[in-house]
């Protein structure tokens, strides 16, 4: 069976970027998140906003690949936010241990509201 995901950038901010997902994150699709994750942060983008809500499947690849990202954002002056997932996503993240470890929101619009607020203070999320 071959899983597919479809990912959408959308430029929210100065420096933030939302990505939108839909479909599912395994290890045969996380490099598609890994490649424009990366991209953007290496373009400038350094607080990035994962829109989970369309994700209708994710095992610990995708848990991965949060961290991933999280991290270098981090090592650049910025930040990742996990937005709008339901219960599978947090089932996973409680399993991993990561709960409290990633910034979440409950929404999109609250993750870069977030952003926007600490980039007017001049702070770091």
């Amino acid at each position: 069976m071959s899983r597919t995901i479809e990912i959408a950038v959308e430029h929210a901010s100065a420096g933030c970027s939302i990505l939108r997902m839909a479909g599912e994150l395994d290890r045969s699709t996380v490099p598609a998140l890994i490649d424009q994750g990366m991209a953007l942060l290496d373009t400038g983008h350094h607080y990035l906003v994962l829109d989970l809500s369309r994700v209708t499947f994710c095992d610990s690849s995708g848990a991965d690949v949060f961290l991933v990202l999280g991290r270098t954002a981090e090592e650049r002056g910025g930040s990742l936010v996990l937005a709008g997932f339901g219960g599978l996503i947090q089932r996973l993240l409680e399993r991993a241990g990561l709960i409290g470890v990633l910034p979440t929101t409950i929404t999109v619009r609250d993750a870069v509201a977030r952003f926007d607020s600490a980039a007017a203070e001049g702070a770091g999320f």
